[in-house]
């Protein structure tokens, strides 16, 4: 008897956009990568010689080293800070009961269509020196003098954090409505304090689905350029920042292709180590994860009996 719920035949739907999104992917990265083996001639032309001298030049100076590690840093950064914000705050809203939580999730969701200069221009106005950020500290009596955010990399931190902390709530929780409250409520069963239930049992389920979101961020910081900009003030030079000079101000193509290459390697190099690292730490504790939910879910059998 066929099923009717059988996923097959809509599967293939899927195959049509899956390929136009892998050609509108594809073709521009075919070209940028290709574009940085050559050298800039000037104007806006290009040699038709293969060389590796950008990304000699890259490699050899220590600004753009720099700004490669700066780069790297503070997407890593930012992807911890809302990771640690973001994961309470997705727990609450996934286990509350209360008729409040869908118009909380329309408010994130809402904030997530906010443009990141509108919110970087508010940020401007909270953390400059006369700002609410440093009269409120000021009041409290934490500073003696405004602390300048504007144009450091804390600012930007707080930048990008802002820009992407609703987005790994939403996805946290998401992946945290995935673990059934039966699962907690067997550990407690068990005598399992609150504190190691949720080390113990919630965590190692939605481990998966804590790398995805940090690097969903990670990949977004490392590719912002708004936010160091306009937080940054010119004196925070990350990739995109020099990529951008690069085109604008110098006109070379083929070594604003190659820094971009660079950036799409380191990033995705890192994304794929991530999920390889998952990936075998998955496939060790698969056993014993799956104990651990057997042994849970007979404990709540043998309570509700």
């Amino acid at each position: 008897m066929r099923q009717v719920d059988d996923p097959g035949p809509w599967r293939l739907i899927l195959i049509v956009p899956l390929v136009v999104s892998l050609l509108l992917f594809a073709i521009p990265q075919y070209f940028f990568i290709s574009t940085s083996f050559h050298q800039n001639l000037g104007y806006g032309r290009v040699s038709e010689v293969l060389t590796l001298a950008n990304y000699q030049r890259i490699f050899t100076d220590s600004l753009y080293l720099a700004a490669l590690g700066r780069t790297l840093a503070l997407s890593a950064i930012t992807a911890g800070i809302c990771l640690v914000l973001g994961f309470p705050v997705a727990y609450v809203l996934a286990r509350s009961q209360s008729k409040w939580v869908s118009l909380l999730l329309g408010l994130l969701v809402a904030a997530t269509f906010i443009t990141p200069v509108v919110k970087d221009l508010g940020l401007i106005i909270l953390l400059s020196q006369g700002g609410l950020v440093n009269a409120t500290l000021g009041a409290l009596g934490l500073i003696s003098a405004p602390v300048r955010w504007l144009g450091s990399e804390a600012g930007v931190v707080i930048g990008l954090a802002h820009y992407t902390l609703p987005l790994i709530v939403l996805m946290l929780h998401t992946v945290i409505q995935t673990v059934p409250r039966s699962l907690e409520d067997a550990a407690h069963a068990h005598g399992a304090s609150r504190l190691r239930v949720f080390y113990g049992v919630i965590i190692p389920i939605i481990m998966p689905g804590m790398v995805a979101a940090a690097l969903m961020v990670f990949n977004l910081a490392a590719g912002a350029f708004t936010t160091p900009a306009l937080l940054g003030g010119g004196r925070v030079l990350t990739f995109p920042i020099l990529i951008q000079r690069t085109v604008i101000l110098d006109v070379d193509y083929p070594f604003a292709a190659a820094l971009s290459s660079i950036l799409l390697l380191f990033v995705f190099a890192l994304n794929v180590l991530s999920g390889y690292l998952m990936v075998k730490q998955s496939g060790g504790r698969a056993t014993k994860n799956t104990a651990l939910v057997a042994k849970q879910s007979a404990a709540l059998v043998m309570k509700g009996a």
